[in-house]
C-alpha cells in the first residue's frame, strides 16, 4: 500500500508541448528477517530489487525475495561498492603500455578491482555496472577517488625516480561534472609535475553529449598539464568533426579491430586509415587488446605508436609493477642486443626499406 502511494505521488507531469514529460519511480523493498538482518544486506537486496524494477520499465515496485536479479549470488550493487570503498577494499591494478618503436614501457593504465576479505577478486565490469546503475553521486565520488589514488601513486613514483605516465578512465558524467576539474586543480596546486604524468581516458559519449563544454574542459586540462585520450575509438560515432575540433592528445583503437589481426585485411585497412588521420591531426595512436606477437608486429607495421595488451602483460597489483618492469627491461635489452649482433643484414634491409618508403 505504501509503495503504491509513493508511485502515485511521484507521477509528476512537467514541461509543455514537445518538451512535456513525466517523472516516475522504481522501488525495491526488502524485509527483515526474510531478506537479511544487517543493514548492508537489506540495502543491497532492496537496491537489487529496485534495479530489477527499473529493467522492467520502471514505475513499479519489486520485493527483494521475489526479484529475478537476486538469482545471481555474485551480483553486486551500489551499496556493496559504498561499503567496499569505506573499508578500503577497492584498489587499482596496472597494465603496462609500450612504445612500438622500441618496446620500451611508457606508462600504465589503471583498472579497478575489489579485493574482498574472503580473498575473492572482483573485476572492473561488475563494479562499473553497479556504479552506473546507482542513483546519487556515487559515480562522481568514485571517479574522484580514482583521480586521488592515481595521482598519489604518480607522486610516489616520481619521488622514487620511476617516471611513468598513468592512464585513468573517467566516465562521461564525471568528465562533464564541475568536480572533475576541481580535483585536477587541487593536484596541480600540490604538485604540477604530477599532472604532467596523468592521462585521462574518456569515451566518445563524454564529448558528444556537449561538444563545446567538452572542449573547454580539455583546454583547461591542457593548461593544468593533463593529457586527454579517446578510449575505445571506432566503436561509437568516430566523427572526424570532433577529432578536428577538440584538443585531444591521443586515441586508443578498440580491441575489436585488433582481435583478428594480422589476417583480417578489413581491420588492417581500418587501422591504417585511423593511424593516417590521427597522425595528420598530431595525435598519437594506442592499440589495445593485443594478445600475440603477430598482432604486435602488424600494428607496428601499420604505424601505431603504442600498444597495450596481454602480449606484454595482464593487469597486475601495484606491488608487482616494479619487479615485473625490472625483468621486462632486462629481457628486452637481451633480445635487442641479440638481434643487433646476429642479424645486421636484417637491420640493413629495414633501413633500405624505410628510405625507399620515404
Amino acid at each position: 500500500t505504501l509503495a503504491n502511494r509513493f508511485l502515485l505521488a511521484l507521477r509528476i507531469h512537467f514541461g509543455h508541448g514537445r518538451k512535456k514529460g513525466r517523472l516516475s519511480a522504481s522501488i525495491g523493498i526488502a524485509f527483515s528477517p526474510t531478506d537479511g538482518t544487517d543493514p548492508n544486506t537489506l540495502l543491497r537486496k532492496a537496491d537489487a530489487a529496485m534495479y530489477s524494477a527499473k529493467t522492467e520499465g520502471g514505475d513499479r515496485f519489486h520485493f527483494a525475495s521475489r526479484s529475478a536479479i537476486l538469482r545471481d549470488p555474485k551480483a553486486i550493487s551500489a551499496v556493496d561498492i559504498e561499503t567496499a570503498l569505506y573499508n578500503e577494499e577497492i584498489c587499482l591494478w596496472y597494465q603496462p603500455m609500450i612504445s612500438l618503436r622500441d618496446r620500451v614501457v611508457v606508462g600504465f593504465e589503471t583498472l579497478v578491482r575489489w579485493q574482498k576479505p574472503d580473498g575473492e577478486l572482483v573485476g572492473a565490469l561488475p563494479i562499473i555496472n553497479a556504479i552506473e546503475s546507482a542513483r546519487g553521486d556515487l559515480e562522481i565520488r568514485f571517479g574522484n577517488w580514482i583521480i586521488a589514488k592515481a595521482t598519489q601513486q604518480i607522486s610516489r613514483w616520481q619521488q622514487d625516480n620511476f617516471p611513468y605516465d598513468i592512464h585513468i578512465n573517467i566516465s562521461a558524467r564525471h568528465f562533464l561534472h564541475p568536480s572533475f576539474l576541481q580535483e585536477l586543480h587541487k593536484v596541480q596546486l600540490q604538485n604540477p609535475q604530477v599532472c604532467k604524468a596523468l592521462i585521462v581516458e574518456i569515451t566518445e559519449t563524454a564529448m558528444l553529449d556537449d561538444l563545446e563544454r567538452a572542449r573547454r574542459i580539455m583546454l583547461r586540462c591542457q593548461e593544468l598539464g593533463v593529457r586527454v585520450a579517446v578510449d575505445d575509438f571506432g566503436t561509437g560515432y568516430s566523427s572526424l568533426t570532433y577529432l578536428k575540433y577538440l584538443p585531444l592528445n591521443s586515441l586508443k583503437i578498440d580491441r575489436s579491430f585488433v582481435m583478428d589481426l594480422p589476417h583480417n585485411q578489413v581491420d588492417r585497412d581500418i587501422i591504417s586509415g585511423i593511424v593516417s588521420i590521427a597522425h595528420a591531426l598530431n595525435l598519437s595512436v594506442v592499440a589495445e587488446g593485443a594478445e600475440n606477437e603477430g598482432q604486435l608486429d602488424t600494428l607496428r607495421a601499420l604505424g601505431c605508436d603504442q600498444l597495450q595488451g596481454y602480449v606484454i602483460r595482464k593487469p597486475m597489483p601495484l606491488e608487482q609493477v616494479k619487479p615485473w618492469l625490472a625483468d621486462y627491461q632486462h629481457n628486452n635489452m637481451i633480445a635487442t642486443t641479440s638481434f643487433e649482433l646476429k642479424s645486421p643484414e636484417i637491420n640493413s634491409l629495414e633501413t633500405k626499406d624505410r628510405c625507399a618508403s620515404c
